[in-house]
């Protein structure tokens, strides 16, 4: 039985709209992948700008409280400030190297908060964990650690502990 040509016509013209309506979808669907990857790579950047200010912000507390800290040391006035029942001369110089050793805790805590936050890369983070672990084996800073580390985050407590003292938590 011969087609006619309306059918003919028909049939081509359901073809054609099937084959434009599945270029339609495939060109949809490869702007919502290309907007998707977009849209990560812009959170990904968002995130890193992000972490970049939490640690220029850590940084430039740490340097604003490492300064403060050593003009309150270096004036016998301002000592009282940190200990109200400093005899008159000032701290003593056990009570000094005291509170260096807490001073040096603090830099390491925000050391090892800079490169949580990815700040710090791994060959530079490796000479750092030499340098704290030197620092917090040695008696005197060890025992300092002991009257100052519940005052820290956990995290570094425990980094302190089971890392650089090596000791289990």
């Amino acid at each position: 039985m011969p087609s006619d040509p309306w059918n003919i016509a028909q049939s081509i013209a359901t073809i054609a709209a099937a084959i434009f309506t599945a270029a339609t979808i495939y060109f949809a669907a490869r702007q919502l992948r290309v907007a998707a990857e977009s849209y990560k790579v812009a959170a990904e950047q968002t995130a890193i700008a992000a972490q970049a200010a939490r640690s220029t912000a850590l940084g430039a507390l740490a340097e604003a409280s490492r300064d403060l800290q050593w003009k309150v040391l270096q004036d016998k006035a301002l000592h009282a400030v940190l200990m109200p029942e400093v005899p008159a001369e000032g701290f003593s110089e056990n009570v000094k190297r005291d509170v260096v050793r807490g001073m040096l805790i603090s830099h390491h805590s925000f050391v090892f908060e800079l490169w949580r936050l990815g700040q710090i890369p791994d060959s530079t983070w490796q000479a750092f964990q030499v340098d704290m672990m030197e620092f917090f084996r040695q008696k005197p800073n060890e025992a300092r650690w002991r009257q100052v580390g519940e005052l820290y985050a956990k995290e570094f407590r425990d980094f302190v502990e089971g890392k650089l003292l090596l000791r289990p938590h």
